[in-house]
Formats: structure tokens, C-alpha cells, sequence
């Protein structure tokens, strides 16, 4: 079956770089009933700005976009433990230059399509961000840190997740892929993205893979006392055009054995690992896994070269000015095997398919010939050219917009 890509194109809003057009990775991927993360997309724009208010809408599966007016203050601050149990479809998003979950945990068990964007979280008791058995979710340009126990888990076969230009740091416990080595409900689960990543002033699991496959790219790490990327039980990471910095020990370590069946793999493809820091963890082995995320996803696109890691991370990561009124996008930037026709949509903070976007080199691959559907009452006079190869935007038809 011949695989063609698609590109739309409209005027209002442009996605910047940081974006580039929406969510790409494991979350994108159409699978579990799920067209990729969609999180909030066709539901109510709520704004909050108590703690009363946030708990109230992020529970229960209704579809909301949530947009945080104000930093929320939870019991975490005077060391309480203090949980926000969160539904399926939910988009939570900081306005302005972003807002702060400060003492609050989120937590999420057997729910799915999540996103969250431009917020800080920090003093999460007991975990800062916690999802057991859940699915399709996203978090871009947030700020996580120092918070109890995990920093950011996600287990029990929880399945598709995308972290993506988001500063992880001052934590000891960071960022699992599964519980352990007895949780075995992972096999065939645990699909993980880190992208344009900052790992900073951490111990241990930077992240940590066990069972899963993960794809790391264009990530750094600075001041990590104990290992980086950690794998165990047979899980897979490819890891690619990566900065390890001098202060970043052990960039690859099998954790707990050098045999199967508890012993993991990491193929890695172009990165750097600054000064002596040894490219190989002192417990063997390293060796070369046996899938490609090139099945679930394109991404070369989104890739940097990585001597301009450590600049374009340090500077793009975290909550921006303006992001939550950048479109999110379904499909995502990358997604492949998208049924034709599907139609192209948005949601952010002013709504659902509110104004128009501009895709900036989309990338979407259909599973037959025919175009990604752009609704025509929405974009004017877009088509879309078949072929053999990828298209970017100059191959689709503006002529009658």
C-alpha cells in the first residue's frame, strides 16, 4: 500500500519553531480507539485560577481546555500530600508566559488523550506527574522539578507518551517507563518520545526503560550524578543526536543485569558526549535494538543537528510568551498510516477550529492514495499532490485561498 504525505495550508496563526506544527512522536500514533492525543479538542475553553476550580474540571472523561489563569497552590508547599486526580481529555494549558502547579500532584489512572502545556510544576507530593495504565499523552514546553518521589512516571502499561521541549531537573527519582522488573502487564506497551529535552542537577533515571521502546532525540544533559538514559527487562532506546555533557555521567546504563532476561538495549545514532565521560555504562551490554520508531512515526524533520543542541534546548525549553494560543494540531506533525480524508483539526485556548493555521512543512503520511481532508468551509481552495516522495509545503495548491 503506497504511503503518501499530505500538507494543508491556511493563514492566521504560524506555528513557530518550537512547535513545528503540533505533536510528534509516540503520542501521535492512531491506536487504542485514539486518532493520536487530542486531549481537550472539541470541548468547552474553561479558565481557572483556584485550586477549587482546576479539581473541579480536570476530573471526569468530558472533553475541556483548560487554560490556567493563575499559579495553583496545593498542599505540596507545607510537604502535605496533595493529588489531583485527572480524566481522559483534558488540554491544560498556562496562559501568558505560562502558570505553576506549585504542591500538587497529577494523577491518572486508566484515562487517556492528556496534554499539557506552557506550566510549571514543582513540590508534587507524591509524584509531580503520575500515569498508571493510561494512554496518549502529551507534555510540551513545561517546567517540572523537586518534587517528592517520581517526577514524571509512567507505568502499569500505560502505553504512548511524547514529552517534548520540557526542562526536567533538581530531582532524584526523574522519569520512569515502567515500575520494574516484575510488572510484566508492559510487555508490548511502554511507547515513549523525549525530544529537545533538558535533563539538569538529577540522580537517577533520566529516563529509565524497562519493557518498552523509547526514542530519545535531541536532548541534554548537564549535571547528572548517577546515569542518564537507564534500561532494564528487555527495553529498547534508540537514542539519537544527543549532547551529554561533561558534568552528565554514565549516558547509558543497564541497570540492574548484563544478562537476558532482565537486561535492556540502546542502538545510539550521532550524539555527542562531551569531555571523558565514557559513551559505553561500566555494566555491559551495549547492544543494538530491534525495532525503529520509523513504524509509528516521521521525526527526521524535527531533528537539529546536534552541535546546536545545548543553545536550541537552553533557550526553547520550557513555558513560552503566547503558547497557549498556538494550534494544536490533529494529526499531529508526523503521524503515518492516517486514514484518508481525515480531517484536519485545532484546538488552544481560544478554541476548537477557531481561526486559521498555517502548517509550516507538515508532515502527515495517509494509508492510501487521496488527501488529508481539510474542511472547506475552514481552508479555501487547498489541494494536495499525490506522488512517491514526502511533501512539504510548496507541493500543496494556495492558488484559491
Amino acid at each position: 500500500m503506497k504511503k503518501v504525505l499530505m500538507s494543508a495550508v491556511a493563514s492566521l496563526f504560524a506555528l513557530t519553531a518550537m512547535a513545528q506544527g503540533g505533536v510528534v512522536g509516540f503520542a501521535n500514533y492512531f491506536d487504542l480507539g485514539q486518532c493520536g492525543v487530542t486531549g481537550g479538542a472539541g470541548g468547552q475553553v474553561v479558565h481557572v485560577s483556584t485550586r477549587a476550580d482546576f479539581g473541579r474540571y480536570i476530573s471526569g472523561i468530558t472533553p475541556y481546555i483548560i487554560v490556567l489563569d493563575a499559579d495553583i497552590i496545593g498542599g505540596g508547599m507545607q510537604d502535605l500530600q496533595d493529588e489531583v486526580s485527572i480524566g481522559s481529555n483534558k488540554t491544560v494549558v498556562g496562559s501568558g508566559s505560562g502558570k505553576a502547579l506549585k504542591g500538587i500532584c497529577i494523577d491518572a489512572k486508566d484515562q487517556g488523550n492528556l496534554i499539557f502545556r506552557n506550566i510549571s510544576l514543582t513540590k508534587g507530593r507524591t509524584d509531580g506527574m503520575s500515569f498508571r495504565h493510561c494512554h496518549h499523552v502529551w507534555v510540551d514546553h513545561c517546567d517540572l522539578s523537586d518534587s517528592y518521589d517520581g517526577l514524571l512516571d509512567f507505568t502499569l502499561a500505560s502505553d504512548y507518551l511524547t514529552v517534548s521541549w520540557t526542562k526536567i531537573h533538581n530531582h532524584d527519582k526523574v522519569s520512569i517507563v515502567n515500575s520494574g522488573t516484575c510488572h510484566y502487564e508492559d510487555y508490548g506497551k511502554e511507547h515513549a518520545t523525549y525530544a529537545h529535552c533538558w535533563f539538569a542537577d538529577n540522580v537517577q533515571r533520566n529516563p529509565r526503560i524497562g519493557y518498552g521502546k523509547a526514542h530519545v532525540y535531541n536532548c541534554y544533559w548537564t549535571n547528572i550524578s548517577s546515569y542518564c538514559i537507564g534500561v532494564h527487562s528487555q527495553g529498547q532506546v534508540l537514542s539519537e543526536y544527543n549532547y551529554f555533557s561533561s558534568t552528565a555521567n554514565k549516558a547509558f546504563n543497564n541497570q540492574y543485569t548484563t544478562t537476558l532476561p532482565y537486561c535492556g538495549f540502546i542502538t545510539d545514532n550521532g550524539s555527542i558526549l562531551d569531555g571523558s565521560n565514557p559513551k559505553k555504562a561500566s555494566d555491559q551490554p551495549y547492544t543494538g535494538i530491534s525495532y525503529t520508531p520509523k513504524t509509528y512515526y516521521d521525526f527526521e524533520f524535527d531533528q537539529i543537528p546536534v552541535a546546536d543542541v545545548p543553545s536550541a534546548i537552553q533557550s526553547g525549553v520550557g513555558p513560552k510568551e503566547g503558547l497557549a494560543y498556538e494550534p494544536i494540531l490533529c494529526p499531529g506533525n508526523g503521524a503515518i498510516d492516517v486514514p484518508a480524508n481525515t480531517k484536519l483539526t485545532w484546538h488552544s485556548a481560544a478554541g476548537s477550529n477557531k481561526g486559521k493555521v498555517m502548517l509550516k512543512g507538515g508532515h502527515f503520511t495517509t494509508s492510501e492514495d487521496g488527501c488529508l481532508f481539510v474542511d472547506p468551509t475552514v481552508v479555501k481552495g487547498v489541494t494536495c499532490l499525490n506522488g512517491e516522495n514526502r511533501y512539504s509545503i510548496a507541493d500543496c495548491d494556495m492558488s484559491a485561498m
